[in-house]
C-alpha cells in the first residue's frame, strides 16, 4: 500500500442564485497529491465545483455537488 497525501485548497468561491432557503454555488479549488510511488512528484489538479445548498435553520446544507471543470497539470516524464 502507497501512502497518499492529499492537500487542497478552495481559491474561490461565488453565489450563483439565492432564492429563499435555496442557493447555489461555485467553487474552486486546487489539489495536490504527492504519493512515494510517484517519487513524491505531486499530481496538480484545478477543479470547480457547482453546489446545490438549502437552508437548516440557520446553516446552509450541501445537497448536490457536482463536477464542472477539471484541469490536470500533473508533470508528465
Amino acid at each position: 500500500q502507497a501512502k497518499i497525501t492529499n492537500t487542497t485548497q478552495v481559491v474561490g468561491a461565488a453565489v450563483e442564485s439565492l432564492s429563499g432557503s435555496d442557493a447555489t454555488a461555485i467553487v474552486y479549488t486546487n489539489t495536490a497529491s504527492t504519493s512515494p510511488n510517484t517519487k513524491d512528484v505531486p499530481s496538480l489538479k484545478y477543479l470547480s465545483y457547482r453546489l446545490v445548498l438549502q437552508r437548516d435553520h440557520t446553516r446552509w446544507l450541501v445537497t448536490k455537488m457536482t463536477t464542472i471543470t477539471s484541469l490536470d497539470l500533473t508533470p508528465k516524464f
